[in-house]
Formats: C-alpha cells, sequence, structure tokens
C-alpha cells in the first residue's frame, strides 16, 4: 500500500515539475505598462508676424530653452503649428524668456488656439478655437526660462494644423511697452523660449501616455 501510494504521489508531480520546466525554457514575455511615456513628434512653427533678426517663430519651436522668440508689432504671434499628425491636443503653456522677469510686459496673458482643416485654411476658417489665459499673479511667479501653468484645452475636434494668436501681459494689465522693445521700432513686443502642447492619449496596452509636441531640457 505505501509504495502504490507513493507512485500516485510522483505520478501527480510529474506535470507540476514538466511545467516548471517548460516555463523556465521558454521565455514569457508580459505587456510593460507604458506609464507617461513622452515621445517627440515631427513640428515646425511659422508666423506672418515680423521679429527681432535671429529670433523668428521658429525659436519658439526648436526645443531648446536657451533660444527665444521675440515678436515685434502687435504681440500676436500669428503662428501657425503643423504638429506632423493628427493629434487631439489637450494641453498648452509657454516656457519663459531668460529675462522674462525683467520684461513682464513681453509675457503671454492670453493665448487663442484654433485647429485648422490644413497649412492654408485661413484664420477665419479654423472655427474650432478656445482661448486661455493666465493671470498677473501666475505670470509674476513664473522665473526666467521656467514653464508658464499649463492650461486645459477642450478642443472639439483633432487637427494636425493649429494657429495660435497672444495677447501680451503689458496689453492686457495695462504695462508700459520696455524702451527696448520701442527701441526696435514696436509698438508691443511678444517673448517666450518655448511654445509647448500636449497631447495624453491612451493607446493600446498602456496605462496611460502623454505625448509632448515639444521635449523641454
Amino acid at each position: 500500500m505505501k509504495r502504490c501510494s507513493l507512485k500516485k504521489i510522483v505520478s501527480s508531480f510529474l506535470p507540476l515539475v514538466l511545467l516548471v520546466t517548460l516555463m523556465q525554457v521558454i521565455p514569457v514575455v508580459f505587456p510593460q505598462p507604458n506609464l507617461n511615456k513622452a515621445e517627440a513628434l515631427t513640428q515646425t512653427c511659422t508666423s506672418t508676424a515680423s521679429s527681432k533678426s535671429g529670433q523668428d517663430i521658429t525659436k519658439a519651436c526648436d526645443g531648446s530653452s536657451s533660444t527665444v522668440y521675440l515678436g515685434l508689432a502687435t504681440g500676436t504671434s500669428d503662428v501657425r503649428i503643423d504638429v506632423g499628425s493628427s493629434i487631439k491636443l489637450t494641453l498648452i503653456a509657454f516656457r519663459a524668456g531668460g529675462d522674462d522677469q525683467t520684461y513682464r510686459n513681453r509675457m503671454v496673458a492670453d493665448a487663442t488656439i484654433r485647429g485648422c482643416a490644413a497649412a492654408d485654411t485661413p484664420v477665419g476658417e479654423c472655427t474650432d478655437s478656445q482661448t486661455v489665459s493666465w493671470n498677473q499673479t501666475q505670470l509674476d511667479s513664473v522665473n526666467n526660462s521656467k514653464v508658464y501653468p499649463s492650461k486645459v484645452l477642450n478642443l472639439a475636434g483633432s487637427y494636425r494644423y493649429y494657429y495660435i494668436t497672444t495677447i501680451t501681459y503689458g496689453e492686457k494689465f495695462q504695462v508700459a511697452t520696455d524702451t527696448a522693445c520701442t527701441g526696435l521700432g514696436a509698438t508691443k513686443c511678444v517673448q517666450y523660449s518655448e511654445i509647448i502642447l500636449e497631447d495624453t492619449d491612451i493607446p493600446t496596452g498602456s496605462l496611460t501616455s502623454s505625448l509632448r509636441v515639444q521635449f523641454k531640457d
């Protein structure tokens, strides 16, 4: 009886031993959750607004905090952005210039973003739009080369092409234009290091993902 019982026990363990052996031999791949993964999108920026030589709108889309866009004239930016593929943007912010604490009047107080059907769609036909704002306290707390507080976007659609216009701190809060700006022949100046746009999505196999249009330093 003892021999018979022992045989049964050994037989019952054989499948388990084989399973463990197979697991050691055959690699088992489990899907890895993609937590807050950031990827850079190919994107370009163009503007019809005048700018200081060497500080054109491309400097606001080059991924570097050491360069700045300095727009002259009315401070409206008038920037068209191609983000490379159709995405639904959910956040917008700006990175301050390297001397924004001295020239607060150049900061962005309001930004209107529009989704456009094509790269050359007239602005008036880009009807899916939203305006976001920063108050004076928020902007005064932003140090040189630091990022503004992000603002949530609730545009209805997904687009490849976006159009952004701005209103400056100086215009909104009635702060005089700095003499360095007027010395360039401008009634208003707008300045920032980077435009930061984000699309938050949940792709297949991921728990969450944050897709940044720009990589920030």
